[in-house]
């Protein structure tokens, strides 16, 4: 049941990946956080409720604040995933948190990352100790691994603000992020291309968006973005979608869910067939 639980979030990793790489600008690539942060508005609450094949299934959270009189924390950044679904016949309630911590000088300080569901739970904590070199523990069950790794200044591990600046892609416009993913530690190369623009009706509102493809590992997701930088809707393989909507709305769907295909059957069926 672990190995099957880690497997699919892994597969929820490479879909959440918005959460750790978005552009701001029509460069060919990102200069990390200091790209990030040195403009738009830098405070940010975002609701987005989580599907699979149309059944709501949890919800994801994201905030961030400015910490003024913490020169070394000054940017503290945090999501919260919640979702209950059935993998392999069993229901499962996974919690994952993700945060970071940024200095006056968009450099990453902290960040941290734990992933909890039936019979498995993960954490991850970084700090920074001298120039790029962060010092990492590592805890599966009862299990712990420290190492160091280097994060150039580059690299991005989580940065959800990023949304607010989609809005500056246009069609055939793409660009090049350097991310790290919490669970794997290893970096990776992420293509953002705008497609088109594309009316789209969400909650019974009609919206202008850009939609915009992110290539990551061979896993291409969908998303809309209005003319404000908000992201109203993703579209990942297999079934998976997420909507912006309200905090009550996001509590509703992890209250209500429970009645979802199984995951990992599912996915494997659409898979197979896919390659068939």
């Amino acid at each position: 049941m672990r190995t099957a639980v880690v497997v699919f979030w892994l597969c929820m990793t490479a879909w959440l990946i918005r959460y750790e790489a978005f552009p701001e600008y029509f460069t060919q690539s990102l200069a990390g956080y200091r790209s990030l942060l040195s403009r738009d508005v830098l405070v940010l609450d975002s609701w987005m409720k989580v599907m699979f094949r149309n059944t709501e299934i949890g919800y994801s959270h994201t905030n961030m604040e400015i910490n003024e009189s913490n020169p070394v924390e000054n940017y503290l950044i945090n999501n919260r995933i919640q979702l209950c679904f059935k993998i392999i016949g069993v229901q499962n309630n996974v919690n994952v948190l993700t945060s970071a911590s940024l200095d006056m000088t968009h450099q990453l300080q902290n960040f941290s990352f734990s992933m909890l569901s039936q019979g498995h739970r993960m954490s991850v904590e970084g700090a920074r100790t001298e120039g790029c070199t962060f010092d990492v523990e590592i805890k599966t069950g009862s299990t712990i691994e420290r190492l160091k790794i280097d994060i150039p200044d580059d690299v991005i591990l989580y940065a959800p603000m990023t949304e607010m600046a989609m809005k500056h892609l246009k069609p055939a416009q793409q660009i090049n992020i350097r991310i790290l993913g919490p669970i794997t530690m290893k970096k990776a190369n992420v293509i953002v291309r705008a497609l088109r623009k594309e009316p789209l009706i969400l909650a019974g509102q009609k919206h202008k968006t850009t939609v915009l493809a992110i290539e990551y590992q061979g896993m291409e997701l969908l998303t809309w973005v209005d003319s404000d930088g908000n992201v109203l809707r993703q579209e990942a393989p297999f079934g998976w979608t997420m909507e912006k909507c309200t905090p009550e709305e996001a509590v509703a769907a992890l209250r209500d869910s429970g009645d979802s295909d199984d995951i990992l059957r599912t996915m494997a069926l659409q898979f197979f067939s896919r390659d068939s």
